[in-house]
């Protein structure tokens, strides 16, 4: 068997969310429970961190696992879904896993016979835990797939708990308001397990303070806000923060550049106190090294990052509306003397036409499509363009749209790649840099 082989075994025959969406989905525990226990439970006796949230939970993950990292910790992390390869997913110090550590799993998969249709995720999930136990890691950082309460990654028991943010995504499969999502999320929350969330509001705080009997619940606003934030011309996102419990400010140097950094190193540095108060055994945890070195120690790809100076390119994987609202943010930072266009394609599921009224008037647009079931076809978008009078053109082919963008973009004018995070991928696999070489 190849690893190509085993992909394919992997991707057709149990469902994969990111190409069928709901009829992927396989709701509850159960599933991931019998798939752990013929591997005689893997997920048991190791150390988690468990981070849910509506954005955000990739950077979190990244972040932490490069502090632990900094720490001198041996650090698993396990996020969702790939931007490059399917190896991205599971990382052991900054490594992904082996090609062969897959083939070897779907070999011994293949050889038991489930009598019972796992997902994709749960597969992956499984394997993630396997592997990880196979390293003797210290600690594992462990994103959610989807929601929380039922998700495969929450048969796990954390030493804490983390909540990014709560917004509108996924209300087909989570609820139609935030309200519902957030208990979805919250179900993540264990027995007397501390749990920081990073976002307060008066909807959300209504929903967590149910939980607050169950465990002791944090808010990264009660412990930082942000005094001061530059970006610098060697791409280091500089950010005061005021500590309030501590009444002094702190500088990081963030490794990630996104506007939205700013609220996920908040939850962080909230998370590393929370931590440390709990398990003094973590009190000289390397913070600002781990922030710093993000790209080194645990390489992240697709929030607000420039491939390319000339001309300007940068990718980000917006994907959804709260996202888009960050994204825009992002955008009014960038230089308004340059043309700017903007190259997107989005999940039919999403709510892309509130998505596409934050972005700017002034762009021009390329719209393309995923080769994925669940794409929203470019035809489409570009008819709601239409609609907002927005100048734009569309292509169902992504080379298509690369061709076009190779004879129109000037080495002075800007370009951002958004959207689903399929669609990205598939831009950058159709090697959208070489466009320009």
């Amino acid at each position: 068997m190849t690893y190509q082989n085993a992909l394919d075994f992997l991707y057709n025959q149990f469902p994969d969310f990111s190409k069928y969406g709901q009829t992927a989905l396989r709701p509850g525990l159960e599933n991931i429970k019998k798939l752990c226990q013929s591997y005689q439970n893997p997920h048991q006796n190791l150390k988690y961190i468990h981070v849910a949230g509506t954005n955000g939970k990739g950077s979190i993950c990244h972040f932490l696992a490069s502090i632990f990292k900094e720490s001198g910790y041996k650090v698993g992390l396990f996020t969702s879904p790939h931007l490059h390869n399917f190896t991205e997913r599971i990382c052991v110090d900054g490594i992904p896993i082996s090609k062969n550590y897959i083939i070897t799993f779907t070999k011994k998969l293949i050889e038991k016979k489930l009598d019972y249709n796992p997902s994709f995720f749960e597969i992956t999930t499984c394997m993630a835990f396997c592997y990880f136990k196979s390293k003797h890691v210290d600690i594992v950082i462990l994103e959610t797939g989807l929601g929380g309460r039922l998700d495969s990654t929450n048969i796990v028991l954390p030493i804490l708990t983390i909540i990014t943010n709560i917004g509108l995504d996924h209300q087909q499969f989570l609820g139609n308001t935030r309200k519902k999502i957030a208990v979805e999320k919250a179900g993540i929350i264990k027995k007397n397990i501390p749990c920081v969330v990073g976002q307060k509001d008066s909807d959300m705080t209504s929903v967590f303070s149910n939980y607050s009997k169950k465990a002791p619940l944090y808010w990264s606003d009660d412990f930082y806000s942000v005094n001061f934030s530059t970006l610098k011309k060697n791409n280091y996102l500089v950010i005061n923060y005021n500590a309030h419990y501590k009444f002094k400010k702190i500088t990081i140097r963030s490794g990630l550049i996104g506007h939205y950094q700013i609220n996920n190193i908040s939850t962080i540095l909230t998370s590393i106190d929370v931590l440390k108060s709990h398990y003094p055994e973590y009190k000289n945890l390397n913070v600002k090294a781990g922030l710093k070195n993000v790209q080194i120690n645990f390489p992240l790809n697709g929030r607000w990052q420039i491939i390319s100076n000339k001309p300007k390119i940068i990718i980000d994987v917006a994907h959804n509306l709260p996202g888009f609202e960050a994204l825009k943010k992002n955008i009014l930072s960038l230089n308004q003397n340059h043309k700017l266009y903007i190259l997107m394609g989005v999940s039919r599921d999403k709510d892309y036409q509130k998505m596409l009224k934050l972005l700017p008037m002034d762009a021009y647009y390329i719209f393309s499509q995923a080769d994925s079931n669940r794409a929203l076809l470019a035809s489409k978008l570009n008819k709601i363009s239409a609609v907002q009078s927005l100048n734009s053109v569309h292509f169902k082919e992504i080379k298509d749209s690369l061709n076009y963008i190779k004879e129109t973009l000037k080495k002075t004018d800007i370009l951002i790649v958004t959207g689903s995070i399929y669609f990205v991928s598939d831009v950058l696999k159709n090697n959208l840099l070489d466009q320009f070489n």
